[in-house]
């Protein structure tokens, strides 16, 4: 394992010092899958206060705001690498964090309070593995150290983070591990939402979100109850021979990896179980995009999403029965922006690709809306080439002002002229004179 000379740097001077001191975790994991660490842990027999004093003068600035927790964080040419003393934890009182911890002197101490064995794996010169992480490793699964029933009632994320390795590594969870999450499900509830959705989402936009959501959804109902009726949930339509869930995962599947993307998809049918009418053994959902959009507000604000994440999600399902063909591409752009248009085609491409349709009308805008994006088109009125100032200067005042801009922005919506300021004043020009040519003849027949 090849490591930073800031992190060889901290474990040297610790050894030279007489303590033990080892890489731990993630990068270890992710560099025995051949995957590049982003950060480095550190775990070491040496206590906070030893650790500060130690390179006090040796780094650029030391944090001490985990030290209660056995964790000091020093800062080496702006990168931070955080240095854990070896620690045993007490009981959890709040299925997050232990009421306090107790240092020690032994490794496997502090590995043995760790979630899963693959990410208990320390190097320094040599890969240390305690606690069955390599086997598991190369068995591509995840296991939790111990009981795993403890592992996830000391900290109910842990559910979510099992399935969120899972995900990301295209690992199983043991069988044993695998139990014991759904037993344990409901503690979630004891979990504040704004860390179940960072989980939430990273298991969403993984390259294998699809099969987990399918395998774990019992799970995923805790915190979003609403999509529990997609299961089993038969659309009684000949254009979808799919359960609403297995629909719903396949157009997951089939759009980019993009967080909002993944939302609307998930979510993008979530109006048709109350929207459903029978019509002569067919079932029709008509509305059932706003109603849909409806339920997905209240389940991304009770999730404490961005406010513009909300918004752009709902957009796209409010608007995911458009109908392309008829739809003008620039007044789309000018409502919902260019990058929420490519959003969207991809979410209607995904719809209709599980749906086993073709998709190459769908390709052929993407390809126009890319064509528009190259050529800058303009998505606002403010982005016209003439403004206020140049038609009071042409002998426009008050109202008529805002009323012939929005003149000219249709106009260019409408592909009836382009965004050249000497085109827009010519065009103008001839509208209003044979607006006075009309109005003339109105008035001499009167």
């Amino acid at each position: 394992m090849k490591l930073p000379k800031e992190v060889k740097f901290i474990l040297e001077t610790l050894e030279e010092r007489g303590y033990e001191a080892f890489v731990v975790g993630g990068a270890v994991r992710d560099s025995l899958l051949g995957i590049k660490p982003l950060d480095y842990d550190l775990t070491t027999d040496a206590l906070p206060d030893e650790i500060v004093a130690i390179f006090k003068r040796k780094v650029d600035h030391i944090y001490k705001i985990g030290k209660d927790f056995g964790t000091i964080s020093l800062v080496i040419k702006g990168k931070i690498i955080e240095v854990t003393t070896y620690r045993i934890e007490s009981e959890y009182l709040d299925y997050r964090r232990p009421e306090k911890v107790e240092f020690s002197k032994k490794l496997v101490d502090d590995l043995k309070r760790r979630d899963f064995t693959i990410n208990a794996l320390c190097f320094n010169k040599d890969y240390i593995d305690l606690v069955g992480g390599l086997k598991d490793l190369k068995e591509k699964q995840i296991r939790a150290i111990g009981d795993p029933n403890l592992r996830f009632t000391e900290d109910a994320l842990r559910i979510l983070r099992a399935i969120r390795f899972a995900s990301k590594l295209g690992f199983e969870i043991e069988e044993e591990t695998k139990k014991a999450l759904f037993e344990n499900k409901a503690l979630l509830n004891k979990i504040a939402i704004e860390r179940v959705q960072e989980e939430f989402n990273k298991i969403l936009v993984s390259k294998n979100a699809s099969k987990y959501l399918e395998e774990y959804f019992e799970i995923f109902t805790i915190f979003i109850p609403e999509i529990e009726v997609f299961k089993s949930y038969d659309q009684s339509n000949p254009h979808h021979q799919d359960d609403l869930l297995i629909h719903s995962l396949k157009v997951v599947n089939l759009v980019p990896n993009d967080l909002v993307l993944r939302l609307a998809a998930l979510f993008h049918d979530l109006g048709k179980p109350k929207t459903r009418k029978m019509d002569d053994g067919i079932a029709r959902y008509l509305g059932h995009a706003r109603v849909g959009a409806d339920y997905a507000s209240l389940i991304l604000k009770r999730m404490k999403y961005p406010n513009q994440v909300i918004k752009d999600v709902l957009v796209l399902i409010e608007r995911h029965m458009i109908r392309l063909e008829v739809a003008n591409l620039k007044r789309l752009i000018s409502k919902i922006g260019l990058v929420n248009t490519k959003r969207l085609i991809y979410l209607l491409r995904a719809d209709k690709l599980s749906l086993g349709r073709d998709v190459s009308f769908l390709d052929r805008k993407l390809e126009e809306v890319e064509k528009l994006e190259k050529e800058e088109a303009i998505i606002s009125l403010k982005e016209l080439k003439i403004d206020g100032n140049d038609l009071i200067k042409l002998g426009f005042k008050g109202k008529e002002i805002g009323k012939a801009l929005d003149f000219l922005f249709s106009a260019y919506l409408g592909n009836k002229v382009e965004n050249d300021k000497e085109k827009l004043i010519k065009y103008l020009g001839d509208a209003y004179g044979q607006k006075r040519k009309e109005k003339k003849s109105i008035s001499k027949k009167g």
